[in-house]
């Protein structure tokens, strides 16, 4: 199996510096566990740090570990909730600029995986 042209590379994290390299040599940006409410902001930083370079904005990836995540204020964290909380989470990432999102849902056993993943996709994915 050979692969034809290069391997793109993303660049993960949140603060200044990771954004900085994301956009000075990344082909994209990875941020993890931004919000909603903080993420159009953030993409604003990348896009600025980018232009700064005289480079592209690549497509950005936001990785999000509800279980991992606390909102401040006793708020509901992104992607928990109803079904439809959720789904207008991801509408609201993806207004923001958000190309792909990486959920990572945490689990005891591979059944217990599956079964949160058939979910989500039958219950919240068609919300979309």
């Amino acid at each position: 199996l050979n692969r034809q042209g290069t391997i793109p590379l993303w660049v993960g994290g949140n603060g200044p510096a990771s954004v900085r390299r994301a956009a000075q040599l990344g082909d994209g940006w990875h941020p993890i566990n931004l919000g909603p409410e903080e993420i159009g902001a953030a993409i604003a930083g990348y896009r600025a740090e980018c232009e700064r370079f005289q480079r592209p904005a690549g497509p950005i990836c936001l990785r999000h570990m509800p279980s991992g995540r606390r909102a401040p204020g006793g708020h509901r964290p992104p992607l928990t909730g109803t079904a439809d909380e959720q789904a207008a989470d991801i509408r609201a990432y993806s207004d923001a600029g958000v190309d792909e999102l990486m959920l990572s849902i945490a689990a005891r056993t591979q059944a217990d995986l599956l079964s949160s993943l058939r979910r989500f996709m039958r219950e919240v994915a068609p919300r979309v």
